[in-house]
């Protein structure tokens, strides 16, 4: 069975051949059976966006109502949580695969540094890591500028009965987007894609990612304490950086911009679904484990310090709350990790959760004007904002099928094509000039990042 969900690529589990796992051992780490939840920690993350956008449509809430729709813009942080953990899972996998090929291909002398998993990748390695991202990510997106671009103009010929472009699909604001670095342009960060600052964030995340994963490798060697410095390092980094621009310059970092969305603010999020795959699924440390009520109130403090966090009026509040909701979703993680839910519906959604991501909003504009026209003064606010969420979710979800199939599947394929191509032309290239192909062939073929998988968690 193959999945692919937010922003990855499928996770599979490799059996040696000849060598069938014992049926009484334990699950083994990467299969259905132990993954589901990110899935469906993945559909959570989408219901929540959907709540939030869809209560914006509704301005008469009650107080409690908005606060609970509001906390809905947080799952963007769970999908960061999810991505960071599952990413960990492809990348250490393949590489413990490439250190498997490399001795068996070159016999003891190769088993040193490679064989403790802390060799740094090769540059083709990191070629294949780049380009699948890019392939998994870009088609999607893509498909939402020019989706965004005519809804914009088609607005604008209805209210003002003029075909213009909007104003922020300015030629460099395109390019930025088209080049996926947004992330690093205030204009373009948010402008031409609604939501896509956080695919931004995400691709400036793949680009840091190997070296992350090879500075956990390097310190958890040095003892449990001591993979906690990464997220410690960054998030001083942050505040520094952060008291610096208010003080010097007047800058500010509230809820909803620049400052909010850009990878330097949102790194302790990456950094902490991270730590929880060297905690729990590296195969080089037992899995460590909480009791279930100690989880139950971390997730409640975290949510509580977010809370907190976003009523405060202190200028530094807000370099804070990606940290709290960090600590909150791996808390709440690690509970779905112990109980593993039955619940293949939310897996379901979850494994649409990219495609939802980018079409839901124009969806949610129609729908809840709809909604509004046909509810309004006749039922409660909190009605109308329920009927909405629930007829956005299940548009959502009927179009993501088609897209899933139409564009993100292709990407992901052609990707795989590309990738294989250029492979083979460096295997060939290496045969040509040092007589041994068969062996160059093997050794490479290590190096290439496992393109496929055939397990059902994809990584965001």
């Amino acid at each position: 069975m193959t999945g692919t969900g937010a922003q990855g690529e499928t996770i599979g589990t490799r059996m040696t051949p000849g060598r069938p796992r014992d049926a009484s051992a334990p699950p083994t780490p990467g299969t259905h059976a132990q993954l589901a939840y990110v899935d469906q920690a993945r559909g959570l993350a989408i219901l929540l966006v959907l709540l939030v956008h869809a209560n914006q449509h509704v301005p008469d809430l009650s107080p409690i109502a908005h606060a609970l729709a509001t906390f809905g813009q947080s799952g963007v942080q769970l999908f960061f949580v999810a991505s960071a953990f599952t990413l960990c899972l492809s990348y250490g996998r393949s590489r413990n695969g490439r250190s498997a090929s490399g001795r068996a291909a070159s016999g003891r002398a190769a088993s040193g540094r490679a064989a403790s998993g802390r060799a740094a990748p090769s540059w083709p390695a990191l070629g294949s890591f780049w380009l699948r991202r890019l392939f998994r990510i870009a088609p999607m997106y893509y498909a939402g500028i020019l989706l965004y671009l005519f809804a914009h103009v088609v607005i604008d010929w209805r209210d003002h009965g003029s075909l213009t472009l909007p104003s922020a699909y300015t030629p460099g604001n395109l390019l930025a987007n088209a080049l996926l670095i947004h992330g690093f342009v205030p204009s373009a960060n948010n402008t031409v894609v609604p939501g896509g600052w956080s695919i931004g964030t995400e691709m400036a995340f793949y680009l840091c990612f190997p070296l992350l994963f090879h500075v956990f490798q390097r310190v958890r060697g040095h003892g449990l304490l001591w993979l906690g410095w990464p997220l410690l390092v960054a998030a001083c980094v942050n505040v520094a950086a952060q008291a610096w621009l208010h003080r010097g310059l007047g800058i500010d970092n509230d809820n909803n911009t620049f400052l909010f969305y850009n990878l330097l603010n949102q790194m302790p999020v990456f950094l902490i679904g991270m730590l929880f795959y060297f905690l729990t699924e590296d195969a080089r440390r037992p899995a460590l484990g909480a009791p279930r009520r100690v989880l139950v109130m971390g997730t409640i403090a975290g949510a509580a310090s977010t809370a907190a966090l976003w009523l405060s009026t202190h200028d530094l509040a807000f370099a804070f709350v990606p940290l709290a909701l960090g600590a909150t979703f791996a808390c709440l993680l690690a509970l779905m990790r112990r109980a593993r839910p039955r619940a293949d519906w939310l897996a379901g959604v979850g494994r649409l959760s990219y495609s939802i991501y980018v079409v839901h909003f124009v969806i949610t504009w129609i729908t809840m004007d709809l909604v509004n026209r046909a509810m309004a003064g006749k039922t409660l606010p909190e009605v109308r904002w329920l009927t909405g969420f629930v007829l956005v979710t299940g548009a959502s979800v009927a179009i993501a099928r088609w897209t899933e199939r139409a564009i993100e599947k292709p990407g992901i394929a052609l990707g795989a094509r590309v990738i294989d191509a250029l492979h083979r032309d460096r295997r060939r290239d290496s045969s040509s000039g040092n007589g041994s192909g068969n062996r160059g062939g093997g050794v490479e073929r290590g190096n290439v990042l496992s393109v496929r998988g055939t397990g059902p968690v994809a990584v965001r």
